[in-house]
């Protein structure tokens, strides 16, 4: 509320040269800090950044810009204008339904009505903690889209699911191969593993800490696991899944570690960000397990 007010009341030039000022001297904060070998090495952290006040106050006014539609997309809109891609094919008389797993206050909502050229009847429900349901039914309640916090509820009615959504989510699942196990067993057509930041593939599994930050201020820390994307399909083809598509965006593959005060082995400072596309191994709605030796 008082930035909104100090924005109002100052002219846009001078505003724009403060705010850059701001993130100059802020400049220092490191999005990783540290690197792990296992687990129980990672310090103790038990609160969850992404239901933090200024995390939902964030997530809620990006959310709120483009309620009406998006025109610049970032990368996950870009997979969820893949996912878009595919529902012209569907039968348009049956509803598509969408599970968005980790999807905040479903600001993916837009930008996937805006790519629905077909118009074809899509479900679209988002699973996450309750903060972001509550801000979340506040904000796109009233076109539809549900909100659950308890995923094994949410999905007990929900079949024939078009695609499941993990946007820049499994990277925070310590326990991720008994998610992707989870996941899986709701035999989506298709599952989408967007923003994934990943080390390269000859590398061990390793572990690190991220500090959550939003133009609010401190949102609080969170453990994060490095898993390449070779050992991420190896583990979804064992359930199924077939990698069809990998993106990746490369513009600044040393972002995660800039300005981090402790030291990086060199063979970990290349962290890319990845857009997966996961095909189910069905025919005619039986498991295909040719594809999963």
């Amino acid at each position: 509320m008082v930035k909104d007010l100090f924005r109002q009341l100052t002219p846009p030039l001078v505003f724009s040269m403060l705010r850059s000022l701001y993130k100059h001297v802020n400049v220092e904060t490191p999005i990783y800090e540290g690197l792990y070998r296992n687990q129980a090495e990672l310090p103790l952290i038990n609160k969850n950044p992404f239901a933090h006040p200024n995390w939902i106050a964030y997530a809620g006014s990006r959310a709120r810009s483009r309620k009406n539609g998006v025109t610049n997309q970032d990368m996950h809109e870009m997979c969820l204008s893949l996912i878009a891609s595919i529902m012209p094919a569907a039968n348009k008389e049956e509803p598509q339904t969408i599970v968005d797993f980790g999807g905040g206050v479903g600001m993916y909502w837009p930008a996937l009505m805006a790519q629905n050229k077909a118009e074809v009847n899509t479900e679209f429900l988002v699973i996450d903690n309750e903060s972001n349901c509550i801000e979340g039914k506040r904000l796109f309640g009233d076109q539809g889209v549900d909100f659950q916090s308890n995923f094994a509820h949410a999905i007990q009615s929900k079949k024939n699911i078009t695609v499941l959504n993990v946007a820049s989510t499994l990277q925070y699942c310590m326990d991720y191969e008994h998610v992707v196990a989870m996941l899986c067993g709701i035999r989506a057509k298709f599952i989408v593993v967007s923003r994934h930041p990943a080390p390269d593939d000859a590398l061990p599994i390793t572990y690190t800490v991220q500090s959550v930050t939003s133009i609010h201020g401190f949102c609080g820390q969170i453990p994060v696991v490095l898993l390449g994307v070779d050992t991420l399909s190896a583990l979804m083809k064992k359930h199924g899944y077939t990698l069809i598509a990998d993106y990746y965006h490369d513009a600044d593959p040393g972002k995660y570690w800039k300005y981090t005060k402790k030291t990086i082995p060199t063979e970990y400072s290349r962290i890319i960000d990845h857009a997966l596309v996961f095909q189910c191994n069905q025919r005619d709605g039986i498991l295909d397990t040719s594809q999963t030796s």
